[in-house]
């Protein structure tokens, strides 16, 4: 009987301690952390591959013109501001030094006696951008768009400069344009992101210096970029 009460009494003791906070303990979760923050200003680096397409107006007897590829490295620096739980608003400047680069020898179609030459090389890349994505905690899916510089050199040369030898002319310029993309980015540990981004670069109009006495004709290209890059977000 007494060791019937005392078991009793112990059992009760157990339930009690249990249900302390009205949740049985086998049942606990333990707690969650805290969502993933994009608030903040961030720095990284990436490197990526790109293409270059160069259009040119008609010209009966011309040759295409070079098709540049290569890659390209750099960094960036940007900011960004997570409204409304899932949005996320910012923008950001990169800057990439490149390799993108094509040559095309052949006869002059007017002169087959003549040797032609070009080269096209892309050398730099910059851009300035607003980004809007949406965020499903520690990863973000956004679209990019803004404002993009380029770097290029374009060098013609012939074997025939009306018997006076070997003519060379290089054109080196910055050109204007605009670009388009979007990305998916995706927080790795700590303050670390990871990111994979395409880009579409469409260039203003230009006129190159060329062979012809007269000056050449207005041109323009397009270069598109896939990219992968880390940064590190101060909150």
């Amino acid at each position: 009987m007494k060791s019937g009460f005392i078991a009793a009494v112990f059992a009760t003791a157990l339930t009690s301690v249990a249900y302390a906070d009205g949740i049985p303990q086998r049942h606990r979760e333990p707690g969650c952390c805290a969502p993933f923050s994009w608030t903040g200003f961030y720095l990284g680096g990436h490197a990526g591959w790109g293409s270059q397409d160069i259009f040119l107006p008609p010209s009966p007897g011309q040759f295409g013109p070079p098709q540049p590829t290569g890659g390209f490295a750099g960094g960036q620096v940007g900011a960004n501001f997570q409204f409304a739980r899932n949005w996320v608003v910012g923008a950001e400047v990169d800057h990439s030094r490149a390799r993108i680069e094509d040559s095309l020898i052949g006869p002059d179609p007017l002169f087959p006696a003549t040797l032609l030459a070009d080269t096209v090389k892309l050398d730099a890349l910059t851009t300035l951008r607003g980004r809007l994505g949406f965020a499903w905690d520690r990863t973000m899916v956004y679209a990019t768009g803004g404002w993009a510089w380029s770097r290029v050199e374009a060098i013609s040369s012939t074997s025939n400069n009306f018997g006076l030898g070997p003519l060379i002319v290089t054109d080196r310029r910055t050109v204007d344009g605009w670009t388009v993309g979007g990305g998916v980015e995706t927080a790795l540990w700590s303050n670390w992101t990871s990111k994979i981004e395409y880009q579409f670069i469409h260039s203003d109009d230009f006129t190159p210096r060329t062979l012809s006495p007269g000056g050449g004709a207005s041109v323009r290209f397009e270069v598109q970029t896939i990219r992968l890059g880390v940064n590190y977000l101060f909150h």
